[in-house]
């Protein structure tokens, strides 16, 4: 609600200021003043009215917009920087400079007094009005250039050659305006108008144009970046899938080690066996001859040795034959 009204009545403020004046603006016609607005009302007959009404409204609207712009911005000076002031009040000092947040109150101030001089002495002629009016606007492009209150140097520049145009041209209006002017004299200045308004419109619509295009070439250089580095990611990511070793049977890289299986579980400690009685060594290490020249134990059967061998006729009764075989 109050970022509506706000912005609102900056919009309607040379509006609201200008009708508030147009009631005290009379014309003088047949020697009886009437009203600049409507000629059918008498400035003599209401004067009551007209002045009780007007006067009040542009101190309220006029000068009172003026004033609560200034109160604002005085307000919260100190949060200037913060979100939340900015996103209400930000369009009244965004544009400006830290030390001169107040610049729009005397832009506003500057529109309002230009109104006053064309609503109100209007009756007086036109040469007061010019007059008038170059007076207001050469001081304010003199304040304007030594100030300098905008952020951007561009803008600054482009405010003092706009007042300067329009004081030149109201200076080449008032020669106009002069019937003592020669002709000569009134080519040249309407040339020097024409040739001064189209060089700052000329110059305005090239530096808007060039704003244009160097926001577009930042768009595209980002754009550019953004894409060589999608490029060089997709890259590396094939660069990395051909570098992986296959696997040993040739059907593609090689797959991720498995994870270790689990660690079995600890065995029982096993049951301590029995030693051997003295029975059973006896009976294990008892042998028995069997026939076929076999040892049998109960720890295996193994071969004995093979006896000497015999001439053939020889005798195995003789006695040198039965002691060699006894040894």
């Amino acid at each position: 609600m109050i970022v509506t009204g706000t912005v609102a009545a900056f919009v309607l403020h040379l509006s609201l200021a200008r009708s508030a004046l147009s009631l005290m603006s009379c014309r003088t016609v047949g020697g009886r003043r009437f009203l600049a607005g409507d000629m059918r009302v008498s400035c003599e007959d209401g004067a009551a009215w007209m002045y009780g009404i007007g006067a009040p409204a542009f101190v309220v609207y006029g000068l009172g917009i003026v004033a609560v712009t200034v109160a604002l911005l005085m307000r919260h000076r100190a949060t200037l920087g913060d979100t939340r002031t900015r996103a209400v009040y930000g369009f009244l000092y965004a544009p400006y400079r830290e030390g001169r947040f107040f610049w729009e109150a005397a832009v506003q101030a500057r529109k309002v007094l230009l109104v006053s001089i064309v609503v109100l002495m209007a009756p007086v002629g036109v040469g007061a009005q010019a007059h008038l009016a170059l007076l207001l606007l050469a001081g304010c492009a003199v304040a304007q250039g030594h100030y300098r209150p905008y952020r951007s140097d561009l803008a600054n520049n482009l405010e003092v050659a706009s007042l300067y145009v329009t004081v030149a041209s109201l200076a080449a209006g008032l020669s106009l305006a002069d019937d003592g002017t020669g002709s000569g004299m009134q080519v040249a200045a309407s040339m020097s108008v024409l040739v001064s308004n189209a060089a700052l419109l000329g110059s305005l619509a090239f530096f808007i144009l060039r704003s244009v295009y160097s926001a577009g070439y930042v768009v595209m250089l980002q754009k550019q970046k953004s894409m060589r580095l999608s490029f060089k990611r997709t890259l590396s990511s094939l660069r990395l899938e051909t570098e992986a070793p296959e696997a040993p049977g040739g059907g593609g890289p090689a797959a991720a080690p498995a994870a270790a299986p689990a660690a079995a579980p600890a065995a029982a400690p096993a049951a301590p066996t029995p030693g051997p009685t003295a029975s059973t060594r006896t009976s294990a290490t008892r042998s028995v001859l069997r026939p076929g020249g076999r040892r049998q134990s109960s720890g295996g059967v193994r071969p004995l040795a093979s006896p000497p061998a015999t001439s053939p006729g020889a005798s195995p009764h003789h006695p040198q034959q039965a002691r060699q075989l006894h040894k």
